[in-house]
């Protein structure tokens, strides 16, 4: 070999291994990314809420949406979806005639009807575990599909008793609560239903 070809050889290795030092350096120099956020939050209304909440649920559901096609293959989604709902009695609701103290110890109040206060998706503990053939409409068939979930655990929660919990509940709380306040004999009963 002689010593020009030698001479050569090592310079281009060098220029090599200076050309992926620079690429290994430069690669993180240029692949440096940062995400920015910026919020603009604007408090649009502030409500007095007096809806106490009684009785929570939690409901699983297994949700397969799916759009069927005449003439391309069905469009699909398959979620688990976990919903929180709560039964509560909206004290906003409570007139002062709705309050009666006869004396020797005693109160009589009547309280409205139980209501469902909100039935929601808990996103965090909700899956999506497959699509299928959903090309381009992937995520709109998966909103659907929680709507349609949202839909299902309202009526389902409803059907178990959920209001009739509430009132149980309600019962209890406020005859522990005025006895605690001295009342001896506390009779709580509920508006009728229209």
């Amino acid at each position: 070999m002689k010593f020009g070809t030698k001479l050569n050889f090592t310079l281009a290795a060098t220029v090599i291994v200076l050309l992926l030092v620079c690429g290994w350096l430069l690669r993180g120099f240029l692949n440096e990314t940062r995400t920015e956020t910026i919020h603009s939050s604007i408090v649009e209304r502030i409500e007095a809420i007096g809806k106490l909440e009684l009785v929570k649920y939690t409901v699983q559901d297994v949700v397969e949406h799916k759009i069927v096609n005449r003439w391309m293959p069905d469009v699909s989604a398959l979620l688990i979806v976990q919903c929180e709902a709560a039964g509560c009695i909206d004290m906003t609701k409570v007139a002062p005639e709705d309050i009666v103290l006869p004396g020797n110890g005693e109160l009589s109040i009547v309280l409205p009807q139980p209501e469902l206060a909100y039935c929601r998706i808990n996103h965090e503990k909700s899956r999506v575990y497959g699509t299928k053939n959903v090309f381009m409409s992937g995520a709109q068939i998966v909103d659907d599909a929680y709507r349609a979930a949202e839909r299902q655990i309202a009526t389902t929660v409803m059907q178990t008793g959920i209001l009739e919990q509430t009132k149980t509940n309600a019962a209890l709380f406020f005859d522990s609560f005025f006895r605690s306040l001295g009342f001896k004999f506390v009779r709580i009963e509920f508006k009728k239903t229209e």
